[in-house]
Protein backbone atom coordinates (compact mmCIF):
# COMPACT_ATOMS: atom_id res chain seq x y z
CA UNK A 1 0.00 0.00 0.00
CA UNK A 2 0.93 3.70 -0.83
CA UNK A 3 0.16 6.87 0.57
CA UNK A 4 -1.46 10.26 -1.35
CA UNK A 5 -1.39 13.10 1.33
CA UNK A 6 -3.32 11.26 4.35
CA UNK A 7 -4.94 8.96 1.76
CA UNK A 8 -3.90 5.04 1.32
CA UNK A 9 -3.74 3.91 -1.99
CA UNK A 10 -3.54 -0.05 -2.58
CA UNK A 11 -1.02 -0.86 -5.24
CA UNK A 12 -1.91 -3.82 -7.53
CA UNK A 13 -4.00 -4.12 -10.08
CA UNK A 14 -7.24 -4.98 -8.42
CA UNK A 15 -9.42 -1.85 -8.94
CA UNK A 16 -12.77 -2.84 -6.68
CA UNK A 17 -10.00 -3.76 -4.13
CA UNK A 18 -9.26 -0.05 -4.03
CA UNK A 19 -12.52 1.40 -4.01
CA UNK A 20 -13.49 -1.30 -1.38
CA UNK A 21 -10.30 0.18 0.66
CA UNK A 22 -11.85 3.75 0.77
CA UNK A 23 -15.33 2.38 1.91
CA UNK A 24 -13.79 0.70 4.86
CA UNK A 25 -11.95 4.19 5.53
CA UNK A 26 -15.04 6.07 4.74
CA UNK A 27 -17.27 3.97 7.23
CA UNK A 28 -14.80 4.27 9.99
CA UNK A 29 -14.27 7.63 9.53
CA UNK A 30 -18.34 8.11 9.65
CA UNK A 31 -18.76 5.43 13.11
CA UNK A 32 -16.08 7.92 14.40
CA UNK A 33 -18.13 10.94 13.53
CA UNK A 34 -21.18 9.71 14.65
CA UNK A 35 -19.77 9.02 18.35
CA UNK A 36 -20.72 11.98 21.14
CA UNK A 37 -17.74 13.82 21.64
CA UNK A 38 -15.60 17.24 21.48
CA UNK A 39 -16.95 19.29 18.73
CA UNK A 40 -13.32 20.31 17.44
CA UNK A 41 -12.20 16.80 17.48
CA UNK A 42 -15.37 16.00 15.32
CA UNK A 43 -14.59 18.75 12.65
CA UNK A 44 -10.91 16.99 12.20
CA UNK A 45 -12.84 13.89 11.99
CA UNK A 46 -15.47 15.44 9.51
CA UNK A 47 -12.50 17.25 7.35
CA UNK A 48 -10.43 13.60 7.30
CA UNK A 49 -13.82 12.66 5.71
CA UNK A 50 -14.35 15.64 3.39
CA UNK A 51 -10.63 15.02 2.24
CA UNK A 52 -11.29 11.13 1.48
CA UNK A 53 -14.08 11.51 -0.05
CA UNK A 54 -12.59 14.18 -2.50
CA UNK A 55 -10.01 11.76 -3.62
CA UNK A 56 -12.80 9.03 -3.60
CA UNK A 57 -15.67 10.86 -5.69
CA UNK A 58 -13.13 11.97 -8.08
CA UNK A 59 -12.21 9.13 -8.76
CA UNK A 60 -15.41 7.49 -9.08
CA UNK A 61 -17.29 9.68 -11.09
CA UNK A 62 -14.42 10.37 -13.53
CA UNK A 63 -13.37 6.36 -13.89
CA UNK A 64 -15.96 4.35 -12.64
CA UNK A 65 -19.24 6.05 -13.32
CA UNK A 66 -18.33 6.44 -17.08
CA UNK A 67 -17.60 2.55 -16.64
CA UNK A 68 -20.65 1.67 -15.34
CA UNK A 69 -22.49 3.64 -18.00
CA UNK A 70 -20.14 2.59 -20.80
CA UNK A 71 -18.94 -0.75 -20.15
CA UNK A 72 -21.47 -2.44 -17.74
CA UNK A 73 -24.23 -0.35 -19.93
CA UNK A 74 -25.93 1.04 -16.77
CA UNK A 75 -26.57 4.65 -17.93
CA UNK A 76 -29.48 5.27 -15.40
CA UNK A 77 -27.26 3.43 -12.47
CA UNK A 78 -24.54 5.92 -13.38
CA UNK A 79 -26.70 8.54 -13.20
CA UNK A 80 -27.93 7.98 -10.25
CA UNK A 81 -24.68 7.22 -8.41
CA UNK A 82 -23.87 11.04 -9.40
CA UNK A 83 -26.92 11.97 -8.16
CA UNK A 84 -26.48 10.63 -4.65
CA UNK A 85 -22.33 11.64 -4.61
CA UNK A 86 -24.05 15.42 -5.15
CA UNK A 87 -26.30 14.70 -2.02
CA UNK A 88 -23.50 13.74 0.02
CA UNK A 89 -21.87 16.86 -0.97
CA UNK A 90 -24.89 18.91 -0.04
CA UNK A 91 -24.84 17.35 3.23
CA UNK A 92 -21.32 18.00 4.23
CA UNK A 93 -22.14 21.82 2.87
CA UNK A 94 -24.70 22.06 5.18
CA UNK A 95 -22.87 20.77 8.19
CA UNK A 96 -19.60 22.76 7.12
CA UNK A 97 -22.47 25.61 7.42
CA UNK A 98 -23.91 25.03 10.97
CA UNK A 99 -23.92 27.59 13.39
CA UNK A 100 -20.57 26.92 15.75
CA UNK A 101 -23.41 27.77 19.05
CA UNK A 102 -22.38 25.10 21.01
CA UNK A 103 -25.66 23.13 19.91
CA UNK A 104 -24.74 19.79 19.38
CA UNK A 105 -28.34 18.64 17.82
CA UNK A 106 -28.18 19.92 14.52
CA UNK A 107 -24.90 18.34 13.90
CA UNK A 108 -25.56 15.08 15.13
CA UNK A 109 -28.84 15.24 12.74
CA UNK A 110 -27.06 15.75 9.65
CA UNK A 111 -23.79 13.73 10.51
CA UNK A 112 -26.57 11.10 10.92
CA UNK A 113 -28.17 11.99 7.85
CA UNK A 114 -24.86 11.96 6.15
CA UNK A 115 -23.68 8.35 7.20
CA UNK A 116 -27.15 7.05 6.75
CA UNK A 117 -26.51 8.22 3.43
CA UNK A 118 -23.02 7.58 2.06
CA UNK A 119 -23.60 4.02 3.20
CA UNK A 120 -26.74 3.10 1.51
CA UNK A 121 -24.73 4.55 -1.12
CA UNK A 122 -21.56 2.14 -0.24
CA UNK A 123 -23.52 -0.79 -0.02
CA UNK A 124 -25.18 -0.55 -3.36
CA UNK A 125 -21.43 -0.11 -5.38
CA UNK A 126 -20.52 -2.76 -4.06
CA UNK A 127 -23.29 -5.63 -3.69
CA UNK A 128 -24.65 -3.91 -6.96
CA UNK A 129 -22.60 -2.04 -9.09
CA UNK A 130 -18.80 -3.30 -9.06
CA UNK A 131 -19.84 -6.66 -9.67
CA UNK A 132 -21.51 -6.00 -12.61
CA UNK A 133 -18.91 -3.77 -13.60
CA UNK A 134 -15.93 -6.43 -13.08
CA UNK A 135 -17.88 -8.96 -15.46
CA UNK A 136 -18.45 -6.55 -17.81
CA UNK A 137 -14.92 -5.45 -18.01
CA UNK A 138 -12.84 -8.55 -17.41
CA UNK A 139 -9.23 -8.97 -16.16
CA UNK A 140 -7.83 -6.75 -18.55
CA UNK A 141 -10.78 -3.86 -18.39
CA UNK A 142 -10.56 -4.15 -14.51
CA UNK A 143 -6.15 -4.04 -14.79
CA UNK A 144 -6.70 -0.62 -17.08
CA UNK A 145 -9.31 0.72 -14.39
CA UNK A 146 -7.25 0.23 -11.64
CA UNK A 147 -3.97 2.13 -13.62
CA UNK A 148 -6.26 4.66 -14.65
CA UNK A 149 -7.15 5.01 -10.83
CA UNK A 150 -3.62 4.82 -9.75
CA UNK A 151 -2.20 7.87 -12.29
CA UNK A 152 -5.60 10.02 -11.53
CA UNK A 153 -4.97 9.67 -8.20
CA UNK A 154 -1.29 10.52 -8.38
CA UNK A 155 -2.40 14.23 -9.31
CA UNK A 156 -3.87 14.89 -5.58
CA UNK A 157 -0.27 14.65 -4.27
CA UNK A 158 1.23 17.53 -6.75
CA UNK A 159 -0.77 19.98 -4.35
CA UNK A 160 0.33 20.58 -1.11
CA UNK A 161 -1.92 21.29 1.96
CA UNK A 162 -1.95 25.01 3.38
CA UNK A 163 0.05 23.96 6.34
CA UNK A 164 2.94 22.95 3.88
CA UNK A 165 2.75 26.23 1.60
CA UNK A 166 2.58 28.20 5.45
CA UNK A 167 5.48 26.15 6.07
CA UNK A 168 7.46 26.67 2.73
CA UNK A 169 6.18 30.44 3.21
CA UNK A 170 7.63 30.97 6.48
CA UNK A 171 4.28 32.00 7.80
CA UNK A 172 3.77 28.37 9.76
Amino acid sequence: MSQVGEFPVLDGDDAIAMLQSDHAMVRHLLGELVQPGDRTMRRTMLNRLKAVLAVHNATEESLVYPATRVLAKLQSTADRLYRETAEADVLLFEIDNLPDDGNDGPFDEKIAELRETICAHVDDEEANVFPKVVEAAGADGLKRLAQSMREFRSNFERFPSRSQVRDVEGMG
